[in-house]
């Protein structure tokens, strides 16, 4: 079994409690929904890159979907 941790940087959490102490929902929503997306699509590339890269599973795996 294997896992790794990502984030997309460290002073978020306090970012958005500052704009929530400045009763801006909206900003403060922002923030919380950018850090979550990024962190989970900084996940998935680093699956795609441990899966075809280091692990060589799959090396010719294609991720473009055409139509």
């Amino acid at each position: 079994m294997g896992c790794f941790c990502v984030s997309t940087g460290f002073g978020t959490k306090a970012l958005a409690d500052a704009f929530e102490a400045d009763h801006d929902d909206y900003n403060s929503i922002m923030i919380k929904a950018l850090a979550d997306r990024l962190a989970e699509a900084f996940a998935e590339y680093l699956h795609k890159e441990v899966r075809v890269k280091h692990w060589g599973y799959a090396a010719d795996e294609d991720f473009l979907i055409t139509n």
